[in-house]
């Protein structure tokens, strides 16, 4: 997983924080607690996150794209479908064809290498999520002539 920027910058405050608690703790000024404060829990399911990342790999290098898995946001973005779980592997050659001209929607073929599967016909009309690439997946594209 990359850190981003905001991750440092978060790091970077928790480690200031801790840093000013046990400085107090020493000088015997020990900051009073809140109980009723938790830390946002982390519950939700790879399968049901609201994105899904993929990188798929040309002859032309990697590209990567995040498409959202809210309905709300995917309808304005993406007229042409009712909901987000609509989105197939079918859709996804065609964006790949979109970005690299080297490749024919009708013959573009995607393969992972874990688990190690190759994406046929049948594949590509099942969704994202039917495929097992949500949350992320990373897919070798070539082009089948």
């Amino acid at each position: 997983m990359r850190a981003t920027k905001a991750d440092y910058q978060m790091d970077k405050k928790e480690r200031a924080e801790r840093s000013a608690r046990e400085k107090a703790i020493r000088d015997g000024n020990a900051p009073v607690v809140d109980a009723t404060v938790a830390k946002p829990s982390s519950s939700v399911k790879s399968s049901e996150n609201p994105e899904t990342r993929l990188q798929v790999r040309t002859s032309k290098g990697p590209i990567t794209r995040t498409f959202p898995s809210d309905s709300s946001e995917f309808t304005t973005l993406y007229p042409r479908w009712d909901r987000a779980d609509d989105l197939a592997l079918v859709d996804v050659a065609e964006w790949v064809c979109s970005e690299d001209i080297t490749y024919d929607v009708g013959s573009v073929r995607f393969s992972s290498t874990f688990p190690r599967k190759q994406y046929g016909e049948a594949d590509m009309k099942k969704t994202l999520k039917e495929n097992g690439l949500t949350p992320s997946a990373v897919l070798m594209a070539s082009a089948n002539r």
